[in-house]
């Protein structure tokens, strides 16, 4: 059996969509070439996935999807990226800031909405004044330094008011529909509490707070505030699985299309201590972030190379029940942006990276892009990478 055969024959395909908020537009543009054939990576022929898996902003995608009754993904796509334009576009209140004195002294809105400004900014000061008096509770049992103490208390999170993005995920996740679909779902999540992944199923969303889980996972600590759910406090998924390859693995997947929002880390800018010098420290969160999420990916779909070839030499010198597996994975071909950008909804920024995706995916490149194909060899494993001993 060739490659484009197993690729493209009955075995179930997945699309894996990793977390990076606004940008999750541009696994939009990926998808559409893939479901209506115009990538090589499918030979130019039409797939209709059967499994989605995602975390953060891929979680929502995911879950739209799958909960879409129509059984054409290309068709459940249009409705995706009509969603997007219509319900989030343009849309500054999804991840309000309090306060925030361009909205409070502007002469329009407080023209037109006179009552409601006021209003909220009413509500607005009662916030921080309770937020206040909350931390200031806790001062005094902070330790170490008393000069040190009103770091700990800072919080980003106390900023953003993230109501409407919630309200959104409400009227919109149908958690019903997505239980029963014929599709299946995984959302991963992290536990605050014990520092492990969660894993929503599509068997979990049969509940009236199924929206929740979406909200779990995209929940950036320190920005946004963790979400409650049954008792457990859950925050973004992305913070120990940015691209829920497992999952989908678990979920008997066997051509995989994973959409990687980062740049690969082989084509970040070499940096000299000259420069490095010159650097902000958000620029360097930035990098440590990519290289993070990145080198863990790498590791895991070289790990995924070896175990095809060793059940090409035979199926008995790999443990327990392994299969081979095809991974396409897909990089932006220029950076969508910073982590500034992460929450900008213009209409015209979601069009480009929905159409930077669709370029992207047709003239797709399975070499450059760091592909695994059943029958090809596989890479030349790092020093932390031992085949036998693996967690996919």
């Amino acid at each position: 059996m060739t490659e484009q055969e197993h690729c493209l024959g009955k075995k179930p395909h997945a699309m894996v969509l990793s977390g990076g908020g606004s940008f999750g537009a541009y696994g939009i543009g990926i998808m559409k070439s893939l479901f209506t054939g115009q990538s090589p990576a499918t030979g130019l022929s039409r797939i209709n996935p059967t499994i989605f898996t995602g975390t953060s902003v891929g979680s929502l995608n995911a879950c739209l999807l799958v909960s879409d009754p129509d059984q054409e993904a290309a068709i459940a796509l249009r409705s995706l990226e009509q969603f997007w334009f219509q319900e989030m576009a343009g849309r500054t209140d999804l991840f309000r800031v309090r306060g925030d004195p361009t909205n409070v002294l502007d002469p329009q809105r407080i023209l037109m909405q006179p009552v409601d400004t006021l209003l909220q900014s009413g509500r607005d000061a009662i916030y921080y004044a309770s937020d206040l008096l909350r931390r200031a509770g806790s001062f005094t049992s902070l330790g170490g330094p008393w000069l040190q103490r009103p770091l700990y208390m800072a919080s980003v999170s106390s900023l953003v008011d993230t109501s409407a993005f919630i309200e959104l995920l409400r009227t919109t996740v149908d958690g019903r529909r997505v239980s029963h679909s014929p599709k299946s779902l995984a959302v991963v999540a992290t536990n605050w509490q014990t520092g492990r992944v969660m894993v929503f199923t599509k068997q979990d969303f049969d509940k009236p707070e199924a929206h929740r889980y979406i909200a779990a996972s995209a929940a950036v600590p320190g920005v946004f505030p963790p979400v409650a759910i049954a008792g457990e406090l859950f925050i973004d998924g992305g913070v120990l699985m940015n691209t829920p390859l497992k999952p989908a693995i678990d979920l008997q997947a066997e051509t995989i299309h994973v959409i990687d929002l980062l740049p690969p880390v082989k084509e970040l800018p070499v940096v000299t201590s000259e420069l490095y010098a010159l650097q902000s420290t958000l620029a360097i969160v930035e990098r440590i972030l990519v290289m993070t999420v990145e080198s863990r990916l790498d590791q895991d779909i070289s790990r995924i190379a070896w175990i095809n070839l060793l059940l090409e030499k035979g199926p008995e010198i790999v443990e327990g029940k392994r299969r081979r597996l095809t991974i396409h994975r897909y990089h932006p071909s220029k950076p969508l942006g910073g982590m500034l950008d992460l929450l900008n909804l213009d209409a015209d920024s979601i069009e480009a990276n929905i159409k930077l995706g669709f370029d992207d995916a047709g003239r797709h490149n399975c070499q450059e892009q760091g592909c695994v194909l059943p029958f090809a060899p596989a890479p030349k494993p790092t020093a932390t990478e031992h085949p036998e001993v693996i967690g996919l």
